[in-house]
């Protein structure tokens, strides 16, 4: 599959990643595969619906913007958006529908990131985080976070989503 083909599929994937107000589902057939992409919305008022969207899952790309550690929640401005979605990785790495699914991880946002760095400290958000802001250091400190709260194995992507590479190695851990 060539990546030009099936630019309409990463554009939806990319637009999943924008504020939503209510459970969307995009359907793919691509090569010999079928996607179901569920945009089950990002806001707390929603997350009691997306059981739903749940059974029968063969996999589940759950997506976090490396800047969320500077940021926090449109509906709480005193909780961080990254250590909510610390949070929430937890209860769907936990939950009993997807035992069976493949988790995938993809942080979003690196170049951003690397920048936010030099203004922001990761440090301001996470007391544990020692180490320099050099991105790398950031960046394993973010990924250990998460696999050391995930009830299965998961798999960690770095991309951009606008990267192609990026988004044909996703595209690549979709299918298999």
């Amino acid at each position: 599959m060539e990546f030009e083909e099936n630019q309409n599929f990463w554009k939806k994937l990319n637009r999943l990643r924008e504020t939503s107000s209510k459970m969307i589902l995009n359907n793919e057939n691509m090569e010999t595969s079928y996607f179901g992409l569920f945009d089950v919305g990002g806001r707390r008022q929603y997350r009691r619906s997306w059981i739903t969207c749940f059974m029968d899952l063969d996999c589940v790309l759950f997506f976090v913007n490396l800047t969320e550690y500077a940021q926090t929640l449109y509906e709480d401005n005193e909780v961080n958006r990254m250590r909510e979605s610390l949070t929430l990785f937890e209860n769907v790495s936990s939950n009993n529908f997807l035992q069976s699914a493949t988790l995938i991880l993809v942080l979003t946002h690196y170049d951003i990131f690397e920048e936010l760095l030099s203004i922001y400290p990761l440090s301001k958000t996470f007391d544990d985080y020692i180490e320099s802001n050099e991105k790398d250091c950031a960046l394993n400190f973010i990924q250990d976070k998460f696999k050391s709260i995930a009830k299965k194995d998961i798999t960690i992507v770095t991309t951009n989503l606008l990267d192609r590479q990026g988004a044909l190695k996703v595209f690549d851990l979709m299918k298999s």
